[in-house]
């Protein structure tokens, strides 16, 4: 939608600053602590890309837009934990240039015009966040492992 090319394109460049600091991150901290069961994992998270990618590329009129505004907003609010790494590891976080909730809830009454389109975006942005409230999981579980070692 001619609609969201704005927005599209500004969360596009922001998520590859993000991919980027993210990837600054992660050589900061260091090796991942081998545990047992790490292909279980991984086959998880490799499940819950495909997942995503599905979600992203979907047919349905307005759900790709809803699983991206979803990813969005959910990223800005866990955004301020990889803040918090960042400054105990010693870097500077760069500043989220995703587009602000304001632009985004715009965005979602401008394209839900339709209730069908509507319906759809809110399965979009709903499957979005089971699969990062997925992956939280991971995270959470991984690091009671480690703990309990």
């Amino acid at each position: 939608d001619q609609e969201a090319r704005g927005w599209l394109t500004q969360a596009i460049d922001a998520f590859a600053l993000e991919r980027s600091f993210l990837n600054r991150l992660t050589i900061a901290a260091g090796p991942v602590h081998r545990q047992i069961g790490q292909d279980r994992v991984n086959t998880l998270i490799e499940t819950q890309s495909r997942s995503m990618e599905m979600l992203a590329t979907s047919d349905r009129n307005g759900c790709p837009a809803g699983a991206a505004m979803a990813f969005a907003l959910d990223w800005q609010q866990c955004r301020p934990l990889l803040d918090r790494a960042a400054m105990i590891l010693g870097m500077e976080a760069p500043n989220c240039l995703l587009p602000s909730v304001v632009a985004t809830a715009e965005l979602a009454q401008t394209l839900a015009l339709k209730p069908s389109v509507q319906r759809a975006m809110l399965f979009g942005s709903e499957q979005m966040l089971a699969q990062q409230r997925g992956l939280w999981q991971i995270i959470a579980t991984r690091h009671n492992a480690l703990l309990a070692e």
